[in-house]
């Protein structure tokens, strides 16, 4: 917020939640927990699988940066 601005910093959440969103398709739920914070949950998905879709959901954004107004950002 204070070295972009708050409508960057919305722009950097929004584009998240949509990268998100795509990443958990119909298979899940995605909740905003707090300002910069989300929460994905699976009902349906074995617990022994849950480090596999962390691992590629993070992967996603680590090799796939945000692409914003001001450029790629990376995300964590």
């Amino acid at each position: 917020n204070e070295a972009f601005g708050t409508r960057y910093v919305d722009e950097v959440i929004e584009k998240t939640e949509m990268r998100l969103r795509q990443l958990v398709g119909a298979t899940g739920y995605l909740a905003r927990i707090d300002g910069n914070v989300f929460a994905v949950f699976f009902d349906s998905a074995p617990h022994s699988e849950m480090a596999a879709m962390a691992k590629f959901i993070l992967g996603n954004f680590y090799e796939a940066p945000l692409q914003t107004s001001k450029g790629p950002i990376g995300v964590s």
